[in-house]
């Protein structure tokens, strides 16, 4: 092989390798900036849930209305978000399956993947030793990267084997 065909060779090579780290580092970055939106939604979502279900706490205990567990768990079960109550150390209620295995701290935020979703899972401590667990699909945000990324190196793959058939074919004839 001579000298230039070489230079071809590996120029089509770092070009190609360019492209697929650049691609890719745009999906991730892109995928960052949607993930820190959803973050910074489902915090105020969170926020207001706990909220509301500590002023109908208040409003109820002020009308003489005992909280016990069923009423909370009345009071969670009508909630949007997914949600899991504890008091103290006692789980109180769960609306989703696998939330009561997270007892979180107060502020906590974690990202929870089951063998089928994932969850951004935000804890508040509410008043009266409560804390107020509530959990935020994420699921599509993921497969979106996922099938976005699937994409981009079907595509990087289809312009790498476009280009080594054209160098292919510039060597041949020199």
């Amino acid at each position: 092989m001579r000298y230039y065909q070489k230079l071809v060779s590996l120029l089509v090579l770092v070009l190609a390798a360019s492209f697929g780290v650049g691609g890719c580092v745009l999906l991730y970055s892109d995928f960052a900036v949607q993930r820190g939106r959803m973050a910074t939604a489902n915090a105020a979502a969170h926020a207001q849930t706990c909220t509301l279900l500590q002023t109908e706490i208040l409003d109820l205990q002020r009308r003489g209305t005992t909280m016990d567990d069923a009423a909370l768990t009345a009071r969670v079960e009508a909630r949007d978000p997914p949600a899991a109550l504890w008091r103290g150390d006692t789980l109180v209620c769960a609306t989703l399956p696998g939330l009561e295995n997270f007892s979180l701290e107060n502020g906590a935020t974690v990202t929870v993947r089951t063998e089928e979703s994932v969850y951004a899972v935000y804890a508040s401590d509410l008043q009266g030793g409560l804390r107020l667990v509530t959990a935020y699909d994420l699921t599509g945000l993921y497969r979106d990267r996922d099938a976005a990324l699937t994409r981009f190196l079907l595509l990087e793959a289809a312009v790498l084997a476009a280009a080594a058939a054209v160098t292919a074919l510039s060597l041949i004839h020199i």
